[in-house]
């Protein structure tokens, strides 16, 4: 039987009932192309999503087009820190290394990346508890000059100046912390340093940041280190202490 497709909000809202069959679990929602249970995990509806799992709903179905084209419930349960349910699907086989650029090489969204941009220090312990791959590349660039895309998530994350407590758990989970971007290979003691994020520079020297690394430019060549971001952008007091201690 071809799977039905939702037009009408009225057809949205018969799904809404107490009672959900097996078919229910497989329409997909035409307003917005998210099947029921991403939905569910979006809207944060923790009942919804454990009647649709025990209904039989596919917890790794990629919603095939609209805004959020290829992600899975779980992303979009990470992308709101939305604890229980990212537990729930998890329970139930959700991948916690689906990435949403299958297609591009280094250059997706795994769903860490998700619980990152959620903020949500407990949301990525459970993925990292889980298993989720800490090293994980994400293709969004960096809010640094020159623009660098395809890093690892910890670089990511300190781009975005998040939680401490964050990049620390991402560190003691074993990221790279001397992991080079593909094209454009700024360090994440550089983007730390660049950005004047004491704390995190502090954090990453601990676990053994190389502070002699130099940014390397794809046919250009090696060109400043960690001490020379900061300096240029009148971080003194970090640049001062990286040139000490690269001595």
């Amino acid at each position: 039987m071809k799977k039905l497709q939702f037009v009408l909000l009225s057809s949205l809202l018969s799904l809404c009932g107490s009672q959900i069959n097996a078919q229910d679990v497989h329409f997909v929602i035409k307003v917005d192309e998210m099947t029921p249970l991403a939905k569910a995990a979006y809207e944060g509806d923790i009942d919804r999503v454990r009647k649709l799992i025990k209904a039989g709903a596919n917890v790794n179905e990629n919603i095939r087009g609209g805004t959020y084209y290829g992600e899975t419930p779980l992303m979009l349960a990470a992308g709101k820190g939305s604890v229980e349910i990212i537990q729930e699907l998890i329970k139930a086989g959700a991948n916690v290394n689906a990435d949403a650029g299958f297609d591009f090489p280094k250059a997706g969204k795994p769903v860490l990346r998700y619980a990152i941009d959620s903020g949500s220090l407990e949301a990525v312990n459970v993925l990292l508890k889980a298993g989720a791959q800490v090293d994980a590349w994400t293709a969004e660039g960096l809010n640094v000059t020159p623009d660098n895309r395809n890093n690892t998530l910890l670089t990511y994350a300190i781009s975005l100046n998040k939680p401490i407590e964050l990049i620390k758990a991402l560190i003691q989970a074993g990221a790279d912390v001397n992991a080079r971007g593909m094209v454009i290979g700024w360090t994440p003691l550089m983007v730390a340093a660049y950005h004047g994020l004491g704390e995190i520079v502090q954090e990453l020297l601990k676990a053994g940041a190389d502070v002699q690394m130099r940014l390397i430019v794809l046919d250009e060549g090696p060109q400043g280190t960690a001490a020379y971001y900061a300096q240029q952008q009148g971080h003194y007091q970090i640049a001062a202490m990286l040139k000490q201690m690269s001595q």
